[in-house]
């Protein structure tokens, strides 16, 4: 983990550097549903990042170029676990 293994110079900066993308995905996902629900900012989650991340990751691993059918796979994927999203 880079918070425990960087260099000790950085860790402060490393331990908010997103901060701004978290709120921001709070402000939308209040927009989107009416809550920030731990439930629903769960599921948010894991629909804009772990998600589409987790799709992705073992073509850049492999240094492979992504299908062209990927985009539409994790849309596909994204979307409907936004579907699972509580709405206030």
């Amino acid at each position: 983990m880079l918070l425990a293994d960087g260099p000790a110079a950085l860790r402060d900066e490393v331990a908010v550097v997103n901060d701004d993308i978290w709120a921001m995905g709070k402000i939308q996902t209040k927009a989107l549903f009416g809550t920030t629900a731990r439930r629903t900012s769960d599921v948010v989650g894991l629909a804009i990042r772990q998600t589409p991340y987790g799709m992705v990751r073992p073509y850049v691993r492999a240094q492979q170029p992504l299908p062209q059918w990927l985009d539409g796979a994790v849309l596909a994927a994204a979307g409907a676990i936004l579907d699972l999203a509580e709405r206030a």
